[in-house]
């Protein structure tokens, strides 16, 4: 089974059901972390899954908010996403309607976001 989208924060207890792979938000921009949680998972590596799957909550958190100017619950996913491709030297590129893009103040939120995921990253990748 194959679980597509959010996946970090459920990946450990998805895969303890039988779940064996995942599509998620943060490996968009930074694969190793998805391959780093793939690793763990697939060695029962709990503790270490459950670190990797930590690191990346915050970032999702955001993910999961509809931001301003939108009327879509989690409209914001995209443009986050979007924001931490560009971030992490890739093009993101635009949203399309009926999404709006991030305003300042998410926009900041994500980069600070981005930034304590790298830090994180060093320290478990």
């Amino acid at each position: 089974m194959w679980v597509n989208g959010l996946a970090e924060p459920f990946a450990v207890a998805f895969w303890a059901e039988g779940v064996e792979g995942f599509s998620a938000g943060v490996s968009n921009f930074r694969p190793e972390v998805g391959l780093a949680l793939y690793g763990a998972l697939q060695n029962e590596n709990w503790s270490r899954a459950r670190s990797l799957r930590n690191i990346c909550l915050p970032f999702q958190q955001l993910r999961d908010e509809t931001g301003k100017k939108n009327s879509i619950p989690a409209a914001i996913s995209v443009p986050v996403v979007k924001k931490g491709l560009e971030l992490a030297g890739r093009h993101g590129g635009h949203v399309r309607e009926p999404i709006t893009p991030l305003d300042p103040e998410n926009e900041e939120r994500a980069e600070v976001l981005y930034q304590q995921l790298d830090d994180n990253i060093h320290q478990l990748v």
